[in-house]
Formats: C-alpha cells, structure tokens, sequence
C-alpha cells in the first residue's frame, strides 16, 4: 500500500508459505514491545528498527490493534 500524496510504502501485504503477512512501519520502542507477541517479528526484508512483520492469521494482535498500526504507519511515512 502506497500514499496517495507521496507514493511512499505504508504497509507489504503478501503471503508467504500460505501464512498472510502484513509489514508496517511503526516506532522502535513500539516494535520492541510487540516483538513478544506470538505472530510478531522485525520486518521481514526491511530495516528491523523500523518495519514489523506481523502473520495476520497467527498474532496475538486483534483487528483494532492492527488497524491502529496501519494509522501510525501511514503518519511515520507521510513526511
């Protein structure tokens, strides 16, 4: 998924070995904390102080949780 102003990446969503995934950028403190959740791993292909994995299917992580990751996403690449 791109930004519609700047064309920058906000989130990778692809399947790998039939497990979804879904890669966003988030804080590093964030990504610290969710990096204990099962289902959660640094960004896959991407700088890992930056990006987070999550396997939609397999983390500890409800849909409000993760929409509210793709918001802080979106805000950290806008710039």
């Amino acid at each position: 998924m791109r930004h519609h102003r700047n064309n920058k990446i906000l989130a990778i969503i692809y399947e790998q070995d039939s497990r979804l995934l879904v890669n966003l950028k988030l804080q590093p403190q964030q990504i610290e904390e969710l990096l204990s959740c099962k289902g959660v791993v640094a960004g896959i292909g991407l700088n890992k102080k930056h990006w987070i994995s999550i396997f939609v299917n397999e983390a500890e992580i409800n849909q409000s949780e993760l929409e509210q990751m793709i918001l802080i996403s979106s805000q950290l690449t806008i710039k």
